[in-house]
């Protein structure tokens, strides 16, 4: 927050930003923070003049000039500042937080700009391939049995859940690797997709970068699974059937696979939807058509009242059409997954809660060591897993909470 206010005599600093064209707008950020937003040609000429140093009530004048328009400059400085954008207001420095180093800060351009050669990208091409291959020569793509790779149910989930965490590391990674090596900075974090934790890496300066860089980046996960689901493949096919070498292996290949299979809900913000998004030219493409959606169901709830413009109509005419087809999408993906998760997901979260209680009170009793390890297994990684689902959830959603928590007051009873 800041205490800083520009009047129009006042003269602006701005931090370092960066900037590309895009089309009929420009695409400007501040690759420190990661905020980056797209202004018209109109605010690219404030935005010069007042580099220049000039006042913000002469770059108005210059801008209005140049562009024949009554631009609100004061407005728009004051979107600077909120933005970050700004470093100090009439010599007066603003007061901001200090931005979030990236992740893995050691991790340098040369380290990994190799990994995007056209030879390393054919052997990887190449390598997927023959893991697919022998998978279907062998038979071998793991079905849901795979996932029981031990005799015991909560054991199998604690080797299940490190494999998986192992899995996640290496696709983060390598959606990082990717944007560092177009010498691009990103930051690993937790997410949440309607009900479900993710492992997400934010990588907002790719906005800068060329289209074939930003697919790459968003590719870069996915080509990750498929390499370990390969490896998987092979070593299965190096290992005797029974043993318990083969059954690990099969496991990891299942969760490899399954998670290139979720990437492809797009109607959530996977990486499919990321190149989906990059395809159709859109720039918020889940934002848009999670708006105009909102917009038609106020219309149904209010039929008699006057109805608000359409949201589409403040995008450019290409992205309508792709917004409305996928607004469709979202709609259709949640009206199958809510109810699946309703009336199947958490019955089946309940359902092992109280079979591990059961399992672990059976072995107390029993003095049967092996049912109390198992059941514990499974009572900790599932609530260590719906508690950090919680704590993200909180840390998304809780500036939302606040506001829809603030008293309202009504105007005549106000206090200045």
């Amino acid at each position: 927050m800041t205490t800083v206010a520009a009047s129009p005599d006042s003269r602006i600093q701005l931090h370092d930003l960066a900037c590309r064209p895009d089309g009929q707008e420009w695409i400007v950020g501040r690759a420190a923070t990661g905020e980056f937003v797209s202004l018209p040609a109109e605010a690219m000429t404030l935005l010069g003049v007042l580099r220049a140093g000039e006042t913000i009530a002469a770059a108005k004048r210059q801008t209005d000039r140049a562009h024949d328009a009554d631009v609100d400059a004061l407005d728009f400085v004051g979107d600077l500042i909120g933005l970050g954008f700004v470093a100090a207001v009439d010599g007066e420095r603003v007061a901001e937080e200090r931005p979030r180093p990236p992740s893995l800060p050691w991790l340098r351009r040369r380290h990994v700009s190799w990994l995007l050669r056209a030879p390393v990208l054919m052997a990887v091409a190449a390598f997927i391939a023959a893991g697919f291959t022998l998978a279907a020569v062998t038979g071998s793509f793991p079905g849901y049995s795979a996932f029981f790779a031990l005799p015991w149910p909560g054991l199998t989930c604690v080797l299940a859940a490190v494999i998986c965490l192992v899995i996640l590391s290496l696709h983060e990674f390598c959606h990082l690797a990717a944007a560092r090596a177009a010498g691009v900075d990103g930051w690993f974090g937790w997410g949440t997709r309607l009900f479900f934790l993710v492992a997400q890496t934010s990588v907002p300066g790719l906005w800068l970068a060329s289209r074939g860089v930003r697919l790459r980046v968003f590719l870069a996960g996915m080509t990750s699974d498929l390499v370990i689901f390969s490896a998987c493949s092979i070593g299965m096919a190096s290992t005797p059937a029974a043993g318990t070498a083969h059954r690990i292996l099969a496991l990891a290949s299942l969760i490899a696979l399954l998670g290139v299979v979720e990437q492809f809900l797009f109607y959530m913000r996977t990486d499919v939807y990321l190149v989906v998004q990059e395809l159709a030219g859109c720039k918020n493409l889940f934002g848009d058509a999670t708006e105009y959606l909102r917009y038609l169901a106020g219309r149904l709830a209010r039929r008699s009242a006057p109805a608000r413009p359409s949201p589409l109509a403040g995008l450019p005419p290409a992205e309508r059409r792709p917004v409305q087809i996928y607004a469709a999408v979202v709609l259709a993906g949640c009206a199958v997954t809510v109810p699946v998760i309703a009336f199947y997901g958490v019955p089946v979260e309940i359902g092992v809660y109280v079979r591990a209680v059961h399992e672990f009170a059976r072995g107390v009793s029993s003095s049967r060591v092996t049912l109390v390890a198992d059941a514990a297994a499974v009572l900790s990684v599932s609530l260590l897993l719906q508690a950090l689902l919680v704590r993200t959830m909180l840390r998304t959603y809780r500036p939302h909470l606040r506001r829809l928590l603030q008293p309202v007051i009504p105007p005549a009873r106000r206090r200045r």
